[in-house]
Order: structure tokens, then C-alpha cells, then sequence
């Protein structure tokens, strides 16, 4: 026990010490899950969830040391063979003016598909439940099997990830239908990021609020973007 707790002690005094912590928070979590509820989720999931932690923790901390080193938090790449979906909502009071969007994205970070759409007078909840729907039948569509799902509401992901079925939940039917496609035979990981990793989607759930159209699909990205997907892609190029 005693090693146990040097080895700890000697890991999270140093530079990566942040790090390990959440490392290993994320682990006992895992395997809680696993044991206590047995909810089995793809590892990718976790390695997310310890880059999303980690981002949040430096943010948190910084400002009680000047000499800390800051990461920005940002959009990460999923792992080779995988493609990520960004998912958002965009809802002008609650309930309001609603809309989704999405984007689908390589290993490269590399466009491949978005969309847009408006929910109507709709609370964020369902506008972004809407767009992981979408984002699922999008992806399935276009014939990949292996994604990430990624948005940034804690909320959302409890219900998508973590709850078993609520037949009286105002979005039951939704919530079951990702759930049921979620489960066919392809490897599908929900996980959290903060607002300012997706900010690809934010202009895309906007324009998705203020329009009509209850889908558009885009096949290339508005020039709008070119920006934020160019910084976004200088994470894959380092």
C-alpha cells in the first residue's frame, strides 16, 4: 500500500501531474460503470472524456499559478479509422427560436459532411437531442462505422449515454430511437466537450435558429468556417 501511494504521490507532483489525475479518475469511473451498472462503452469514449477533464482542470487551476502552463481548450481528431460528429443546438430563450446542426469530420480533421435544421419554437434540450439523431442517420448513411459522437452538454449526454429508458420522459421516443440505432452493429462513443472545442457547429446552429428549413445538408463547408476548420486541422498537422 505503501508503494501504492508513493508511486500516486511521485505522478501527480510533476509537470503531467493533471494529467494522471484525471487519467486515473476516469478509469475508477469506467470500471464503476462497468461493475455497479453494467454499462460497457467503447474505450475511445474514456480517452475523450480524459482530454475533455484535462482541458477543464488546467482552465480551473491556471489562475491560482502564473507559471502554469495553459492549453486552450479545443476540437481534438479521433483516432485513425474513426470519424468524429460535432453536434449543437441554438435556441433563442428556452422555449424559443431552435435549431440543430452537426458536422461530420475525419481523422484528419478534414470535412466531410454538415447539416443544419430548425426545430421551431423548441427548447434547447430537444434541439440538441434532435441533432444526434440526425448526426447518427447521417453518419450510418454514409456507410462509416466507427464514430464519435461529441457535444457539449453534460445534460445530454446523461440521457443519450448513462440513463436507461424513461417512458416518461418528455423526449422518450427520440431518446429511444438513438438509443435502439446506437445499438445496431457499428462502434458508436458519446462524449463531453466544452463549447469552445466545438465552435465549428456553433455558426451552423445559428444559421439552423434563424432559418426555415427544416434540413439542409452541406457538402461543403461555408466559407464562414474556413477559419475555425483551418485551426481545427493544425492539431492533426502537429
Amino acid at each position: 500500500m505503501q508503494d501504492c501511494q508513493k508511486w500516486f504521490n511521485n505522478h501527480y507532483t510533476i509537470e503531467t501531474g493533471i494529467m494522471f489525475i484525471v487519467t486515473c479518475f476516469e478509469i475508477w469511473r469506467y470500471r464503476n460503470r462497468e461493475i455497479f451498472q453494467n454499462v460497457k462503452k467503447d474505450h475511445w469514449t474514456s480517452v475523450n472524456n480524459i482530454f475533455s477533464y484535462h482541458s477543464s482542470m488546467v482552465v480551473a487551476l491556471s489562475p491560482t499559478n502564473k507559471h502554469r502552463v495553459v492549453y486552450p481548450v479545443r476540437w481534438y481528431p479521433p483516432p485513425e479509422g474513426y470519424i468524429k460528429v460535432n453536434v449543437d443546438d441554438s435556441s433563442f430563450g428556452n422555449s424559443g427560436n431552435a435549431g440543430f446542426r452537426g458536422l461530420l469530420r475525419n481523422d484528419y480533421g478534414i470535412w466531410i459532411h454538415g447539416f443544419s435544421g430548425s426545430c421551431g419554437r423548441a427548447s434547447n434540450l430537444l434541439a440538441e437531442i434532435s441533432a444526434i439523431w440526425r448526426g447518427l442517420q447521417m453518419a450510418w448513411d454514409l456507410g462509416y462505422r466507427s464514430i464519435i459522437l461529441e457535444f457539449d452538454s453534460q445534460t445530454t449526454l446523461n440521457l443519450t449515454a448513462y440513463t436507461t429508458h424513461n417512458d416518461f420522459h418528455p423526449y422518450a421516443t427520440l431518446l429511444s430511437l438513438i438509443r435502439k440505432f446506437a445499438s445496431l452493429h457499428w462502434v458508436v462513443s458519446f462524449t463531453h466537450t466544452l463549447r469552445e472545442g466545438n465552435e465549428c457547429v456553433d455558426w451552423l446552429a445559428k444559421f439552423g435558429a434563424t432559418n426555415a428549413d427544416s434540413l439542409k445538408i452541406w457538402t461543403t463547408p461555408p466559407p464562414q468556417l474556413d477559419i475555425i476548420l483551418l485551426g481545427d486541422i493544425s492539431v492533426v498537422l502537429r
